[in-house]
């Protein structure tokens, strides 16, 4: 599909230069043309009238000109018989009262311009002169010029053939990147939304198959189903979180948050967490950091990273959320000392679905892979910016930079969204 349409814009491309080039060529040649011949008119036009009155005067010619004079039987000319007889025999097929301006091809392949004039000499008889400047040299400088423009067309043509190709490659990448992310998120989510379907029906199908039993003792299946249940809702509640994001419909209502009661209030809600884990769980906060964003998505975030944290942690091992200020700027670090991740792994860890060696990973570590790619769009929607740095068997460490809060900018805060 994508190597049609981008055929098509090369296509296009060429067909334009074509077109544009055409009559650019046309209208170079035509002036020059025009410009080329208008000298060798004019000194047709003199010569002319040097002969009104006076027939006689071949000595006033330019160079390269030839004259017949006809008055009646009489024919005076400085040319050669071969070319007067070819110029008299020209001119029983033109329209012997009017003046005529021509070019043609005469004896010998010779180019003229030639000038038709009938007169009136002293006495009042009518006579004709008939002009023929060899113009060789004005044409092959013109016949220079159509070759020369051909040529420049041609190469053009080709060029923007080429160029047209790869520019056409070029604006399609993104289209094609997203089409490709499309297609593998639709694969990942289908992939994704059918291991909790098949266990949730797997379990209910035992229950069925155990309808004489009573509910306790069917507990475990139901508990089973209904733990897959939720975690399909907050499955397709992130998919649908990021097909917002994706078509610029997920807003933000921004307000100013206080990083303090914001850190503090997550190390409260995963103490119990990280207590069943073995793992200390700190945080060092900078008194007075309040950014302006969505609370929500902030606690969404720092739920995402302090989670992966711990998850990914070992047992006796630490989780630790700092937040400094620089300049116009909060940043959090949440670090932790855990498996960390392999320097191969590291350029790809935003992309949707994506989750690190699965040899590495057991039943209670392995998520959707959807973590890091939301915590990514909510800190590019605050205007911020997130990395991470790990070494793999040492740790990892997520860096937030969010934008602080404007002092006594309450009211332009509230109600804003992105």
């Amino acid at each position: 599909m994508f190597n049609r349409v981008r055929l098509q814009l090369t296509a296009l491309t060429v067909t334009l230069f074509a077109v544009l080039y055409a009559l650019s060529a046309y209208a170079i040649f035509s002036i020059v043309h025009r410009a080329v011949l208008r000298n060798v008119d004019s000194q047709l036009v003199y010569t002319i009238h040097q002969f009104e009155g006076n027939p006689n005067r071949m000595a006033a010619l330019p160079p390269n000109t030839y004259c017949i004079v006809r008055e009646g039987p009489l024919v005076n000319t400085n040319a050669s018989y071969q070319l007067v007889a070819f110029l008299q025999n020209w001119l029983q097929n033109q329209d012997p009262d009017e003046p005529i301006v021509a070019d043609m091809h005469g004896p010998n392949e010779t180019m003229y311009r030639v000038y038709y004039q009938p007169l009136l000499n002293a006495g009042g008889q009518v006579f004709y002169i008939l002009l023929a400047q060899n113009v060789n040299r004005e044409w092959a400088v013109l016949d220079q010029l159509r070759a020369v423009l051909w040529w420049v067309g041609a190469s053009g043509a080709l060029a923007a053939a080429v160029l047209g190709f790869w520019l056409a490659a070029r604006a399609l990448l993104p289209i094609r990147k997203a089409y490709q992310r499309q297609t593998e998120f639709v694969a990942d989510a289908s992939h994704e939304l059918r291991t909790p379907l098949a266990v949730i029906q797997s379990n209910l199908d035992i229950v069925l198959n155990h309808s004489d039993q009573s509910v306790i003792d069917n507990l475990e299946w139901i508990q089973n189903a209904r733990s897959e249940a939720r975690r399909l809702a907050k499955l397709v509640e992130d998919l649908l979180t990021l097909a917002r994001q994706d078509a610029d419909k997920a807003l933000l209502h921004r307000d100013r948050v206080d990083a303090n009661a914001l850190v503090h209030r997550l190390v409260e809600l995963f103490l119990p967490l990280a207590d069943a884990r073995n793992v200390r769980l700190s945080a060092d906060v900078e008194p007075g950091v309040t950014v302006l964003g969505d609370g929500d998505r902030l606690h969404q975030l720092f739920v995402i990273l302090i989670d992966n944290a711990i998850k990914y942690n070992r047992p006796g091992g630490q989780v630790s959320v700092r937040v400094r200020t620089s300049r116009n700027w909060a940043l959090f670090h949440v670090e932790d000392t855990g498996i960390g991740i392999p320097a191969a792994d590291l350029p790809r860890v935003f992309e949707r679905f994506f989750r690190a060696d699965p040899a590495r990973q057991h039943e209670e570590t392995t998520g959707a892979g959807l973590g890091l790619s939301m915590a990514q769009w909510i800190v590019e929607a605050h205007k911020g910016r997130i990395r991470v740095d790990s070494v793999e068997g040492q740790g990892t460490t997520v860096s937030v930079q969010l934008p602080l809060a404007a002092r006594g900018n309450d009211a332009a805060a509230k109600g804003a969204h992105g």
